[in-house]
């Protein structure tokens, strides 16, 4: 994902990029850290100078999004329908305006829309997937999804989606046989390709067809022991029925294929964390950099993996500068190095590391960072402050549902705001008491 900073500057070149403006404008409603009038403030001027620099309609095209992202359906539709006098649509706002469609349910124009999408653009996988969707699960017509796979097959006989919602039509009409042999057709033939993998998996996992899964993921594993890809969904199989030593055995094979390759032994330090394997992981990750001392992402990763537990925070405080160093505008890079220096009771530093994070991390990452600064900030006697960051991260965690990452910090947070409120000590994440052997730049020697 585009972190805002990057985001910002994309929607600053010159000539305009339209992808870029539409990503913008429909990020603005996540953005925890603007109030409403701030968001139409940043909106209005993203607009405005799409129409001194943009191709004709398209301002009036992100007016549309502008209103979509705001739920007001009816102007969303009308400013569409005004942009598309000035210029054809391009697939993607095509589609956009056929969900707004949908959502007033005009179904009979929705059809009709992405019907002529299709006709121009007939290997526009998104239109007919949509057009699909529809049919399933309005109650339409079964042969109607089936007839409109059958035009997208024939449009395009390489898709791999339209071979997945093949199999997955298959699955729904109860034709086991053939949707399994489709679905271990793609993984066999495309065993790289993360979407296809992970989809075909998911629909066999939903149809039960678990062990013909792990049969297929085994052979095609044991031909290419280093496809992190295969191993994931094979461990995640494994877990599923309750296979745990399986699992773990997955992962013995890929650390093993893994020897002496950096990225790799990366990958699997995530492998063992997915198996509740901590020591493992971290282990993995050490070797990764032994391997390359230089990579930002795992100098970043050891690091604030020590500094969660309070150990070799020397080293730590090193690594996560260095990874800083090699890319500044990184969020999580910089909040790593915030959550060192607040373990070492450096709160005034860590607060500036943090604030930095926030302004530039994508939103994702929020709802970690702000428990961060509101924990930092408290140790700062400011209470009130914290609170409201504390706050900040409860509501951003509502933006980013179903992570198991972030999901675990709910009750942390509601437990410390209701502490702040009621004038209680509030638990914040204790600090380490190693104590500093070095200065920084020591102990990147």
């Amino acid at each position: 994902m585009l972190s805002r900073e990057a985001l910002d500057k994309a929607t600053q070149l010159e000539p305009l990029f339209p992808p870029a403006y539409r990503l913008a404008i429909s990020r603005l409603g996540e953005r925890g850290d603007l109030d409403t009038a701030a968001r139409d403030r940043a909106a209005q001027a993203l607009i405005d100078r799409a129409k001194r620099l943009g191709p004709p309609g398209f301002a009036l095209e992100l007016e549309a999004l502008r209103f979509a992202t705001k739920q007001l359906i009816v102007e969303a539709i009308a400013a569409y329908e005004e942009s598309f006098t000035v210029r054809s649509p391009s697939p993607e706002p095509a589609m956009n305006y056929a969900s707004q469609l949908e959502k007033q349910g005009n179904q009979a124009k929705f059809e009709q829309t992405l019907g002529r999408l299709i006709r121009d653009y007939p290997t526009y996988g998104p239109a007919y997937l949509s057009l699909i969707l529809h049919h399933r699960k309005a109650g339409g017509s079964a042969q109607a999804a089936l007839n409109t796979l059958q035009r997208w097959r024939a449009a395009d006989p390489s898709s791999t989606t339209a071979r997945l919602v093949e199999a997955q039509l298959m699955a729904n009409a109860g034709q086991t046989r053939d949707m399994l042999r489709r679905l271990t057709d793609l993984i066999n033939e495309n065993p790289q390709d993360a979407a296809v993998v992970s989809d075909a998996a998911d629909t066999l996992r939903a149809a039960k067809q678990t062990q013909a899964l792990a049969q297929t993921l085994e052979e095609q594993l044991t031909r290419n022991p280093k496809n992190v890809l295969l191993a994931v969904e094979l461990i995640q199989t494994y877990r599923e029925i309750n296979r745990a030593d399986d699992a773990v055995r997955i992962v013995e094979k890929v650390r093993t294929a893994a020897e002496g390759d950096s990225r790799m032994m990366y990958l699997v330090a995530t492998l063992y964390g997915a198996v509740n394997q901590k020591e493992k992981s971290r282990n993995a990750l050490a070797e990764s950099l032994r391997l390359d001392p230089t990579d930002a992402v795992t100098n970043n990763d050891l690091g604030y993996t020590w500094a969660e537990e309070g150990i070799n925070l020397d080293r730590a405080e090193a690594m996560t500068r260095r990874a800083v160093e090699a890319e500044p505008d990184n969020g999580s890079f910089l909040d790593s190095l915030g959550w060192v220096l607040y373990k070492r009771g450096e709160f005034d530093e860590a607060r500036r590391h943090l604030e930095r994070a926030l302004a530039v991390g994508d939103d994702a990452s929020m709802p970690v960072v702000l428990d961060h600064l509101g924990d930092t900030l408290y140790r700062l006697n400011d209470s009130a402050a914290a609170q409201a960051q504390w706050q900040k991260s409860l509501e951003r965690l509502v933006l980013t549902p179903n992570r198991v990452d972030t999901e675990a910090l709910r009750p942390v947070l509601e437990g410390k705001i209701r502490q702040a409120q009621m004038g209680e000590p509030v638990k914040v994440s204790p600090v380490s008491i190693e104590p500093r052997s070095a200065s920084p730049s020591q102990a990147k020697n």
